[in-house]
């Protein structure tokens, strides 16, 4: 029995919801579904039930629900040094990246020394969109990820340094009347369509285009996609423009000007991890990390 598979059971237990409990928990509910299935094989238990679409912990499920709430507390530190004794001296980190986003200065020399101090741990990278690396992490198929912050705000089981600081700007085709200009007003594109992802694909990204256009004094005409290179090819094609940060992937695109704008819209890009994760390479990693200015 691991720590996940008992919050995942904890929360059920007391919301007797399993849509309820994985949003708590900032998992998916299939996700949420397996852990205690595989719980309930492990412990040869049935600890739900369900009637009429009402579900309900068993007399054996209320049994060890009472268990866990005593000693909850003590089972996660015992895991945690239980996790730390038994790691494979070899080891193995997971790292993530935002799908189109280009690493700081900071990551890339964070990889390399770490890459050079550890070389008998397995460094792997994955790129993932952002609401996927949030559950990844969680569900600690990886280890440390890199993102904009403002997707892992909130987050009571997410920890994060600041990576680096990035400026919001205007991708527009390079035909776009204002492809030639340095630098311009937002407002000066408050006649042109915006374009975005849908929630499902970027969960901040709508609201923040709405906010940075607000400050800007006009509200924007938006369409929402579903897919950042259904995007990038809308705004190659001159069918709309995108506010991205200038550390994206569309800089080196040849039918794409990046335009800043003198509107100040900071970004933070962080490292993120998960506090329970007991992987002793991500310590080793963020001790390099903090290392780097």
């Amino acid at each position: 029995m691991n720590t996940t598979q008992q919050q995942c059971f904890i929360e059920a237990a007391e919301r007797l919801n399993f849509t309820a409990a994985a949003e708590k928990l900032y998992i998916s509910q299939p996700a949420l579904s397996r852990n205690i299935s595989s719980l309930e094989d492990e412990l040869g238990v049935m600890l739900f039930k369900r009637r009429n679409n009402v579900l309900s912990l068993t007399r054996g499920g209320e049994i060890i629900y009472q268990w866990m709430k005593a000693n909850q507390a003590s089972l996660e530190i015992a895991v945690h040094e239980a996790q730390k004794a038994n790691a494979s001296p070899q080891g193995e980190l997971v790292l993530g990246f935002v799908h189109n986003e280009i690493p700081s200065e900071r990551d890339s020399k964070t990889i390399e020394l770490f890459r050079r101090q550890y070389p008998e741990v397995d460094l792997s990278i994955q790129h993932h969109p952002a609401h996927a690396i949030i559950e990844h992490l969680m569900e600690q198929r990886m280890d440390i990820a890199v993102m904009i912050g403002s997707a892992a705000y909130g987050n009571q089981r997410l920890r994060y340094l600041e990576s680096a600081h990035y400026r919001r700007c205007v991708a527009v085709s390079i035909a776009h009347p204002l492809a030639g200009r340095d630098i311009v007003s937002l407002k000066d594109f408050s006649k042109d369509l915006f374009l975005s992802l849908k929630p499902e694909v970027s969960p901040t990204m709508t609201k923040m285009l709405r906010d940075v256009c607000a400050e800007a004094g006009f509200v924007p005409r938006m369409q929402e996609l579903d897919s950042i290179a259904d995007l990038i090819a809308l705004v190659e094609s001159g069918k709309g423009i995108a506010v991205l940060v200038d550390n994206h992937t569309a800089r080196f695109d040849p039918l794409i000007k990046l335009v800043h704008i003198h509107e100040n819209f900071p970004v933070s890009l962080i490292c993120v991890w998960d506090k329970l994760n007991a992987n002793p390479s991500v310590i080793d990693y963020l001790d390099i990390y903090k290392s780097i200015s």
